[in-house]
């Protein structure tokens, strides 16, 4: 069985009718409501997994998708080999689910994000717009590997061109879900970013809700970024932002002298983890990462980025700045930097740091990524 994690419950025919009326009510209010649907032949035991069919599977998931046809967003969904599928619905859907002999549970699912470039709040931003609009703009990065072929499909012997990886892009979503594109999307002029120069590699979306959950349920997405209609920028580098100096830092730093303390950098379109990234382009924005950070710190103290100490890929640092040194930080900040926060204060374990100079200790991204913002989900190919 599914083991249920927080904010989902199990609903089915027998569910009290209270809960049964929430989720009747969101789809109503909301127009669609997110679900995990369960599928009546889904293992329920070590057993059931030795005898457990791809092709039983699809063919299952399939099926039940005919049974809300009309009624969910095509490519908004996520399925799991075990059988287990992600869907908007609406009011009619759900009702169709509860119904099927086909469906053993409908689990009220939990919003997941998946990017890590994303300014705060970027993702309900985006769905305000949408709804007191209609449509909103989106900048989209595509991740530059493809997703894998469909069956009878021959994979890429390598990576596509940024323009052919564009094309390969678009003409897979549903158009009805959107209502146009740029091809040319709007370039980011946020200061830590290393794609200011050259091709774009972003995509404008002009996007209805549908083409909104889409673009959230595909696992080849890098980026998504709203765009500022009037100005025709990236709405993050419209709207203020302030670099963020706590002052617990300095504090501590006038007591014994010295503090240690992170700086973070402000994330920029097309920032990620392994998930969404290339082994080479991990490699290339861990250098870039490292210039930027040496550069702030030796700006303010000559020689101390020898004591930079970094989680493997992440857009950030820990550091033992002199009390000078911190002042003159916080006196004019680099506009590259997102927060300055005390080490003390954040309660971040040092087994987390790794040197850039190869020293001791440290962990993977995976294991540092429980100790910042990130979310896991269900993992799967997308609904077709």
């Amino acid at each position: 069985m599914h083991a249920q994690t927080l904010n989902e419950r199990a609903i089915h025919p027998g569910a009290p009718d209270s809960e049964i009326k929430q989720l009747h009510q969101h789809a109503t209010e909301r127009k669609y409501v997110h679900v995990l649907i369960q599928p009546a032949s889904a293992p329920a035991s070590l057993g059931d997994l030795k005898n457990l069919s791809a092709m039983d599977t699809g063919s299952v998931q399939d099926q039940i998708l005919r049974e809300i046809e009309g009624e969910y967003v095509k490519g908004a969904g996520r399925r799991s080999g075990l059988g287990q599928m992600t869907a908007y619905v609406t009011e009619q859907g759900f009702a169709r689910l509860l119904k099927s002999p086909l469906v053993r549970n409908v689990l009220y699912a939990t919003e997941t994000r998946i990017l890590y470039d994303a300014p705060e709040n970027e993702f309900r931003k985006i769905e305000e717009e949408i709804r007191e609009k209609g449509t909103a703009v989106v900048s989209v990065i595509p991740t530059s590997r493809s997703p894998l072929p469909k069956d009878g499909q021959k994979p890429h012997a390598g990576l596509l061109s940024i323009e052919a990886r564009k094309w390969e892009f678009i003409q897979s979503l549903h158009a009805e879900n959107f209502e146009g594109y740029q091809v040319e999307g709007t370039r980011a002029t946020v200061p830590t970013s290393p794609y200011r120069q050259g091709e774009s590699r972003s995509i404008d979306f002009t996007v209805k809700l549908e083409g909104w959950y889409e673009l959230k349920s595909r696992t080849d997405v890098r980026s998504i970024w709203r765009v500022n209609r009037d100005w025709g920028r990236l709405a993050a580098e419209v709207e203020p932002q302030e670099v963020i100096l706590e002052p617990h830092a300095i504090q501590e730093a006038e007591k014994a002298g010295y503090a240690d303390v992170s700086i973070d950098l402000k994330r920029w379109p097309g920032y990620g983890i392994s998930a969404v990234l290339t082994p080479d382009e991990l490699e290339e924005q861990a250098r870039h990462i490292k210039q930027m950070l040496t550069e702030i710190v030796e700006a303010v103290e000559p020689g101390g980025s020898a004591r930079i100490q970094t989680v493997a890929y992440f857009a950030g640092a820990h550091v033992r700045l002199k009390l000078e040194s911190l002042r003159k930080l916080y006196k004019a900040p680099d506009p590259r930097i997102w927060q300055v926060t005390s080490d003390a204060a954040r309660a971040i374990p040092l087994a987390l740091n790794v040197s850039m100079g190869n020293g001791p200790g440290g962990t993977d991204a995976k294991e540092a990524w429980k100790h910042t913002k990130g979310a896991s989900g269900l993992r799967g190919s997308t609904v077709a």
